[in-house]
């Protein structure tokens, strides 16, 4: 079966703009209840680069946490928030308060959850989250961003948010170069293949990603059961030719599902239409 990718317009972070278009993203996709079972305890992970306020568009925007979490508990799951952020010597609090996500959290009566407190175990030769593999099922909460070394910070590479940020470092210096670095986002991949992707394309971030781009207007959010399906086609959404991005050359190479924009089901606007113009990809 072909990997399907949802894609909606939403124009603005209103809190009920973004439910509402949440249920109708997902509703291609079978709904929250396709992949949520009452009792199951589900792991919202958002994008907590670093402690910026939402409106810098390095983060995931709290508006979208709240809902998912909110449809999580209405299909009977039981949410936590949590992530290993990318700036070591910020503390998990800060990093959950500028960014809005604890409150974002709370408003939706889901837990806040720190990811590198119980510790990391090895997996594929790489140390991840022990806590983030206690969970039933990952939802992935990605922001529509570019990367410096990958290309794209988009579901796959958002992953690396569950390894430990002291390992994060460690992990960059052994591999230097983009498809070695590529190669282990995939390793991650592997271990942690999210149940749901769901991401926040309402604004996103261009140029120089993953934090020091510009904020741009996407106007959209996307999701799709397959990462890097969902992957694809932010990346042609951003006008990123064929061969540019790495990691999804890997993926096709391994013949993982949703590396080739023909063998997805989309359920959108015409495709050519939601590309984005003069979109600024990373020097």
């Amino acid at each position: 079966m072909n990997p399907k990718v949802s894609i909606i317009r939403c124009a603005s972070y209103d809190e009920a703009a973004v439910a509402s278009a949440l249920i109708e993203l997902l509703a291609p996709l079978g709904g929250i209840g396709a992949y949520v079972k009452p009792g199951d305890r589900v792991l919202l992970k958002p994008n907590l680069l670093t402690a910026k306020p939402p409106e810098a568009a390095v983060t995931t925007h709290p508006a979208l946490v709240t809902a998912v979490c909110r449809l999580v508990r209405n299909a009977g799951g039981i949410p936590s928030v949590g992530d290993c952020s990318g700036v070591i010597l910020v503390g998990a609090e800060t990093i959950w308060e500028n960014t809005g996500i604890k409150a974002a959290a709370e408003a939706a009566g889901a837990g806040m959850v720190s990811l590198e407190s119980g510790g990391y175990t090895i997996k594929a030769g790489i140390p991840v989250s022990s806590a983030a593999l206690g969970y039933d099922l990952i939802i992935n909460l990605p922001k529509f961003k570019t990367h410096c070394l990958t290309g794209i910070s988009g579901a796959v590479k958002n992953l690396f948010g569950l390894v430990p940020g002291m390992y994060k470092t460690r992990l960059h210096a052994e591999n230097p170069g983009r498809r070695e670095f590529a190669e282990m986002l995939l390793k991650i991949y592997g271990t942690f293949v999210p149940a749901l992707n769901i991401m926040d394309g309402i604004t996103g971030m261009e140029g120089d990603g993953p934090s020091a781009g510009n904020p741009c207007y996407v106007g959209m959010l996307l999701a799709s059961d397959e990462a890097i399906a969902l992957d694809t086609v932010m990346s042609s959404l951003m006008g990123i030719v064929p061969g540019r991005v790495v990691l999804l050359e890997l993926a096709a190479e391994q013949g993982l599902p949703g590396a080739n924009l023909c063998e997805i089901e989309l359920f959108a606007p015409a495709l050519e239409g939601l590309v984005l113009k003069d979109f600024k990809l990373p020097v």
